[in-house]
């Protein structure tokens, strides 16, 4: 199972070879997600200092569950940052290049979460794609054999399953919590 650094392997360029159809669709649908996380930083460019300003002061302080979404996106960030490590050790070209354009959107939308008024559209979006596209990976997960998926994440099957399952569970959890933060924000924002 993984490598000690006497070990580590040859960079290689080879999706082709191990990922699918249903491999390449997940990351089909994880690049969309990642694309609207990229596309959240217009709205971070297109306030200027104070109009940032007058959005805090109009929303007060945080919401409870805005900052459970930072404290869930930030250690999601982590999470992303140890499996960009583990890529690396794998050595597969698109794998590593491909985490580290999702650490890019995730911390353009954490960034987004901290300082926007309303930035509940890219949330959902985000939170959505990444519930489907992780469904998508455990029915890949549940159609490979386990030597071909051992070979692909270099980690013992069980720990791949629930890396996948828990990652749905946080993305509903998220998607729960930016309802909470909504019907809060702006119930309260418009009177209602």
């Amino acid at each position: 199972m993984g490598f000690s650094c006497a070990e580590r392997r040859e960079w290689e360029f080879a999706p082709h070879a191990s990922y699918g159809l249903l491999g390449w669709f997940q990351h089909v649908i994880k690049l969309i997600a990642i694309m609207v996380a990229l596309l959240s930083w217009t709205e971070i460019v297109a306030f200027n200092t104070s109009s940032v300003t007058s959005s805090v002061e109009d929303r007060g302080e945080l919401h409870t569950a805005r900052i459970w979404q930072i404290a869930i996106l930030s250690a999601l960030l982590f999470f992303y940052l140890v499996n960009l490590v583990m890529r690396f050790w794998s050595a597969e070209v698109f794998a590593f290049g491909f985490h580290m354009l999702h650490i890019a959107g995730h911390v353009v939308l954490l960034i987004n979460v901290v300082v926007q008024f309303d930035p509940s559209s890219f949330v959902y979006v985000y939170a959505l794609l990444m519930v489907w596209g992780e469904l998508i990976q455990i029915l890949f997960l549940f159609m490979r054999s386990d030597d071909a998926l051992t070979d692909i994440y270099d980690l013992p099957m069980p720990l791949i399953w629930g890396y996948s399952a828990l990652l749905v569970v946080i993305y509903v959890i998220l998607l729960i919590l930016q309802v909470i933060v909504s019907t809060a924000t702006f119930s309260s924002f418009h009177g209602y």
